[in-house]
Order: structure tokens, then sequence, then C-alpha cells
């Protein structure tokens, strides 16, 4: 009969159970900072975009009026703004429902979605016109704005 060695090199049962045990509980807890971390990009990328929309149809608007001359250039109200071209071509900004629209040609286009504010108004000398304009993402919100002359 063998007779066992108490002096035998090795871990227990309890040391590997107690070692999984540990192991379990890092491996938890880095899963839950990715998570978070995963989140926050999220977020953060929803943020990104709302900025693109908003700065993209600022500098379209800006553009646009630029081009236009000053004594075609009507503010129909603090939400619609209409500006005609050297080429005669009327391009009218709108915010309807949440959604900045522009329409030239008999084509409407979205500009910007979660648009909480849009504003248009005369500036301080005619013919400046004042454009702001608020776009909103959950808790996230960006707000431009510009003073633009149009062409003389």
């Amino acid at each position: 009969m063998m007779v066992p060695k108490r002096n035998q090199a090795g871990f227990t049962l309890i040391d590997l159970l107690l070692a999984c045990a540990i192991l379990s509980f890092l491996l938890l807890g880095t899963a839950q900072i990715i998570r978070v971390s995963c989140a926050g990009l999220e977020l953060n990328r929803n943020a990104a975009g709302a900025f693109e929309d908003a700065n993209h149809a600022m500098a379209l608007m800006v553009r646009e009026i630029r081009r236009s001359q000053a004594g075609k250039l009507t503010i129909r109200s603090a939400t619609d703004l209409a500006a005609t071209d050297l080429d005669e071509v009327t391009t009218e900004f709108y915010w309807s429902d949440g959604k900045l629209y522009r329409r030239s040609g008999g084509v409407t286009t979205l500009l910007a979605q979660n648009v909480s504010a849009f504003q248009v108004s005369q500036g301080e000398a005619a013919p400046l016109v004042r454009l702001r304009l608020t776009v909103a993402n959950g808790a996230d919100a960006v707000q431009l704005q510009e003073t633009v002359r149009p062409r003389n």
C-alpha cells in the first residue's frame, strides 16, 4: 500500500476554486467597464453627428444667403427665409416639426433633424441677416449663430 506524501507540490481543490472565484469577479468588473465605455462612445458619436448636421446646415444657409441679392431676401417669419440669387433662383429655408428644410427649384431637401430651435431675424444694419440654429440630441444641444450679409 502506498502512503501519500504530505509535502507534495501543487494546488488543492480549494486553491483552484478560490482562484476561479477571484478571476470571475475580475472578468465581471472588466466587462462592466467595457460596457460603460461603449455607452459613452455611442453618446459621443450621437453628439458629434448632431454637431455635423448643424454645422453643415448653417454653412449651406450662409453660402446661399451670401450668393443672394440684398433686395431679394425675404424673412417670411421667424423660422422661414427666402433668398433669390443672381440667376433668379429662389431658395427657401424653413423649420417644421423639428426638422430644417431647404427648398430650391421645387425640390425640398432635409438639412438637419432634431432641430429644437431655428430663428431668422434682421441684423442691426440692413441687409444683415442673423441666423440661430439649435440641434438637440438627448441631453446634448449644439447652438450655432451667424450674421450674414447678402450680395449687394
